[in-house]
């Protein structure tokens, strides 16, 4: 038995065309749709006690998983210094927060042609594709950098994904703390 009104969101990811090989020709995205058409059967069923399942396409973030996609680094880091260069980078917890109270409980749905909330809009623009296409080309290992602000970006928000260089938090250890770690 679920409440009256009860949401459910799946989440999703399709990203530009940069990354559509492998998010909606290959495995990944036979997988999305399987989910998806789960999620719109769901809809059917909620939908007469006022519920609601949700489909949410997310934009691109720096995740374990994320990192690990080929090419996927890259375009994020031509994504991070156009949204740094434009005030638009938001970082995961801000997307979902911003989905949460402006999309799902809030009066500001983005909603694409099938129904789906779209937090990735700004992401997709034609204005900020058009930048990141230009600055893709330009990231090649004879010119890459570790000053380019894009991968500072991707770096600190990676080091931070896995406990280092958060603010307020000191990583460093006294040598007594490290003698309580050996035998």
């Amino acid at each position: 038995m679920l409440a009256p009104q009860f949401k459910t969101v799946l989440y999703s990811y399709e990203g530009p065309t940069a990354t559509a090989p492998i998010y909606h020709d290959g495995t990944l995205g036979q997988a999305k749709r399987a989910a998806e058409a789960s999620a719109q059967h769901l809809q059917t069923l909620l939908a007469p006690s006022g519920g609601e399942a949700l489909i949410s396409v997310n934009r691109s973030v720096t995740t374990k998983a994320s990192m690990v996609i080929p090419g996927f680094s890259r375009y994020c880091m031509a994504l991070y210094q156009v949204e740094q260069a434009t005030g638009g980078h938001e970082v995961p917890v801000q997307q979902i927060d911003r989905l949460m109270r402006q999309m799902i409980y809030g009066d500001h749905r983005e909603l694409d042609e099938r129904g789906r909330l779209r937090p990735d809009a700004a992401e997709l623009s034609p204005a900020v594709q058009a930048q990141v296409m230009q600055l893709l080309p330009q990231l090649t290992p004879a010119t890459f950098t570790t000053a380019l602000p894009g991968y500072q970006q991707l770096r600190r928000e990676f080091r931070q994904l896995n406990g280092f260089a958060v603010p307020g938090i000191a990583n460093t250890l006294a040598d007594s703390d490290l003698q309580g770690l050996t035998y």
